[in-house]
C-alpha cells in the first residue's frame, strides 16, 4: 500500500494475511550498497546473477526442506493460547490473524529446521501484530511500526 494513495478500508485490509512495512535504508552504507549492486547488475547481469547463484540455490534448498517438513512442525496448545491472547490484547477483530500467525510461526520454525514452534517464532512473525490481518495500522490496539 502506498501511503500517498490512502489506507485500505478495513474489509479489504482483512483479506491480506500478512503485510510488511517497507522503509528507507537506515544508513548511508546500506543505501550505497544497494546502488552499487544495481549498477553491477546493469553492467553485467549474467556475472551479477552468477555471483549470487550459490546463495540463491542454498536458500531454495532451505525453503524446499522447510516446505517438506512444515506439516510435521508441532504447534503446542500453549502457543495457540498465546497467539489468541496477543490478538485479544491488540484488539484484533476475527480469527484470521490467529490462523495466519500460527501458519507464519510454523513456517518460520520449519525454515529454521526446528520441530516445534516457540513463543519467539510468534513474536517474530507478529512484531507488528496489527499487520497480521484484521486490524488497520492506526487502530487503537495497533502495534507501532
Amino acid at each position: 500500500m502506498n501511503p500517498e494513495e490512502g489506507e485500505l478500508r478495513p474489509q479489504l485490509l482483512d483479506r491480506f494475511g500478512l503485510c510488511v512495512d517497507v522503509e528507507a535504508f537506515a544508513t548511508f552504507v546500506s543505501a550505497s550498497r544497494s546502488s552499487e549492486r544495481r549498477e553491477a547488475f546493469e553492467e553485467d547481469p549474467t556475472e551479477f546473477a552468477a555471483r549470487f547463484e550459490p546463495a540463491e540455490h542454498a536458500e531454495a534448498d532451505r525453503i524446499a526442506r522447510a516446505m517438506s517438513m512444515l506439516s510435521d512442525v508441532v504447534v503446542d496448545r500453549k502457543i495457540l493460547v498465546a497467539i489468541a491472547a496477543l490478538s485479544i490484547e491488540l484488539e484484533v477483530d476475527g480469527h484470521r490473524a490467529d490462523i495466519v500467525t500460527r501458519k507464519a510461526a510454523q513456517a518460520l520454525a520449519a525454515h529454521e529446521d526446528r520441530a516445534a514452534v516457540g513463543i519467539d517464532d510468534v513474536e517474530h512473525v507478529r512484531t507488528d501484530g496489527a499487520r497480521a490481518s484484521g486490524q488497520a495500522p492506526d487502530s487503537p490496539g495497533a502495534a507501532a511500526g
